[in-house]
């Protein structure tokens, strides 16, 4: 019984990963500040997202922003 349990948990979990992709945080960033001090305003350049399904790729930065995850899909 404990088995039909888990099969729900395990369908969502493929559902979503099935919908969303797999996760990929972030590795990496370049950026431009007007300063070294820790808390100055940043503007990044380009981010490096690393995963399961594309391994490892860079992306320029949206806005001057990186994306703590990206979600993608094997096509």
């Amino acid at each position: 019984m404990r088995f039909y349990v888990f099969v729900p948990v395990v369908i969502a979990i493929y559902a979503l990963v099935s919908w969303l992709g797999w996760p990929h945080p972030i590795w990496a960033y370049e950026y431009h500040a007007v300063d070294m001090h820790p808390l100055s305003k940043r503007h990044y350049l380009s981010c490096t997202f690393v995963g399961p399904t594309y391994g490892r790729w860079t992306e320029p930065a949206e806005d001057g922003r990186c994306a703590w995850v990206r979600w993608r899909r094997a096509e």
